[in-house]
């Protein structure tokens, strides 16, 4: 071999090590660069569409009056706030000449069969003791049905069945009402 055969052969096992120990590692390095600057521009696009969706509806929420805003309130409190649940059932025994009585509250759990997407709901059991003709107590009943807060109605004892229809008689009530912390 001639001398200027060799410098040729030198001149490219030296560009194949350097390749293999500068080129192609910094090249990799750059490849795995560029996958996290395509992760982080995913998660960019992904804060922008958020904050879309979040102008939106913020939007909406401030398009709804405060009337509709305390009823909501009313519907799905972000507390359980006993004192307003008792004021409420009160009020509605009031009106058709019941008193409400033996106030008990119970936290309560959940119901297996509760069917939600959200997971952050709380319950609470109220239980109380009314005296009241049959009439009365079925339109106390109803009145809690319609009022703005979700209670259900989980359990009633009728304590004296005989004479319930024509003269006042004890009934037992325990209800469930919700609310979102």
């Amino acid at each position: 071999m001639t001398k200027s055969s060799i410098i040729p052969m030198l001149l490219l096992v030296a560009a194949v090590g350097l390749f293999f120990t500068f080129t192609d590692p910094k090249y990799q390095e750059i490849k795995n660069i560029q996958a996290q600057v395509a992760t982080y521009d995913t998660a960019l696009d992904n804060s922008k569409n958020l904050l879309k969706i979040r102008d939106g509806l913020l939007l909406i929420y401030n398009s709804i009056s405060s009337e509709n805003l305390n009823r909501l309130e009313l519907l799905l409190p972000d507390t359980v706030d006993n004192i307003r649940l008792v004021l409420d059932i009160d009020t509605i025994a009031s009106r058709h000449g019941i008193i409400v009585k033996n106030l008990k509250l119970n936290p309560s759990a959940l119901p297996d069969n509760f069917d939600s997407t959200v997971e952050n709901i709380k319950s609470i059991d109220l239980s109380f003791s009314v005296d009241s003709d049959y009439r009365n107590f079925l339109s106390f009943i109803r009145d809690l049905e319609d009022s703005l807060r979700i209670i259900d109605l989980v359990e009633i004892k009728f304590i004296d069945k005989e004479n319930f229809s024509n003269t006042p008689a004890t009934q037992n009530v325990t209800i469930r009402t919700y609310w979102m912390p």
